[in-house]
């Protein structure tokens, strides 16, 4: 868990869109660079509909649900620059052929309550820059 204290410059947007200020860091498995930071926050239709592209239906009011991909250009609006150049400066990202959707951001939400993002990126330079 990274806390907001430890990482005061490193993706400040995103820490505090983070419910109770925390984030959770995997480590880049051996051979990789990249590395994943899940993040919950609290739900949010606005972001589901900008960041995630998603209509609103009965079910997004209703049960838990799960979307695997974001808009790109989104990103860095909902977390800022270092956040989206931290993911597309990651290997996965280099290998991405959409050219309006990302699946290195994906979103488990589940209605009135909270919602888990998950973020593959490059989290040498992301850490190494600071």
């Amino acid at each position: 868990m990274i806390k907001p204290e430890s990482m005061q410059a490193t993706f400040p947007r995103l820490i505090t869109k983070a419910t109770r200020g925390y984030v959770t860091t995997f480590l880049p498995s051996e051979g990789s660079t990249d590395g994943m930071i899940r993040v919950m926050t609290m739900f949010d239709q606005n972001s589901l509909r900008t960041l995630f592209g998603c209509a609103e239906t009965d079910t997004m009011a209703a049960e838990r649900f799960s979307v695997g991909c974001a808009v790109k250009n989104q990103i860095a609006v909902a977390f800022g620059e270092d956040v989206f150049e931290a993911i597309t400066s990651s290997q996965a990202w280099s290998q991405e052929t959409g050219e309006i959707e990302t699946k290195y951001l994906k979103v488990d939400a589940y209605p009135a309550q909270l919602m888990m993002m998950s973020l593959t990126l490059h989290l040498s330079a992301a850490f190494s820059s600071k």
